[in-house]
């Protein structure tokens, strides 16, 4: 499982625990708010582990 940031442009909306990753492209709902599609994905790797990615940043744009 790995934490998965969800930003919007330059606003930051929340942090969740996450078994699935979605990729660039995708469409997910988060909360009661969405649909949200993601424009871009950002792993983020520990210093001690190479291979491991503990976290994850995800762009997200609104779709109205």
């Amino acid at each position: 499982m790995a934490r998965m940031r969800i930003r919007e442009g330059d606003d930051f909306l929340g942090e969740i625990e996450a078994d699935h990753i979605p990729v660039t492209g995708d469409t997910f709902w988060w909360k009661t708010a969405g649909p949200f599609r993601v424009t871009d994905r950002e792993w983020h790797f520990p210093a001690e582990y190479n291979d491991v990615a503990h976290r994850v940043t995800v762009t997200v744009e609104r779709i109205e």
